[in-house]
């Protein structure tokens, strides 16, 4: 008669080890995508709002505003001043209102919304309104190959411009 043995073989469970291992390693990617797009969507909100309170303050004024402190809106977050300009620091954002002609990387823009690197590797972008077709574009930083990334993740296109 054989004898019954309970439990697993040193081969069954190496097997199951590998095939967790080679699902994970495909998820993982997916799933880290999927994060940033969720956050980039909190970046969206904000610039967006952003950008419709520079429209109603362009209307009234003939111009764009310079400062938060000059349109009606309240964004969520903290209030701070970043160099003598009004912004708001959310978790994953630093949003600010830019009068348009600004000198810099991010040009002709009225509504910028930056997302806070947190650690090395983390994507560097920032999401802003321009003058030139009043779209929400993603700049990626130039040295941020995650931040080149995270713009075709959230735009869905594989090359600059990256307009949403």
């Amino acid at each position: 008669m054989k004898e019954e043995r309970n439990g697993f073989t040193l081969i069954e469970l190496l097997v199951v080890v590998l095939i967790i291992g080679i699902l994970s390693a495909v998820a993982l990617p997916q799933y880290t995508k999927a994060v940033e797009k969720s956050r980039a969507a909190e970046g969206i909100t904000l610039c967006h709002t952003l950008f419709q309170a520079q429209q109603a303050y362009y209307m009234a004024n003939g111009r764009y505003a310079e400062d938060l402190d000059e349109l009606d809106v309240s964004l969520p977050g903290q209030s701070l001043n970043v160099n003598g300009v009004h912004s708001v620091d959310t978790k994953n954002f630093q949003c600010r209102a830019v009068g348009a002609g600004e000198d810099g990387p991010i040009r002709s823009n009225i509504a910028v919304c930056r997302r806070k690197v947190a650690s090395a590797g983390a994507p560097a972008y920032a999401l802003a309104y321009t003058t030139s077709g009043l779209q929400l574009t993603c700049f990626p930083n130039s040295d941020s190959p995650s931040g080149i990334e995270a713009c075709k993740t959230i735009t869905g296109k594989s090359a600059a411009p990256y307009v949403l």
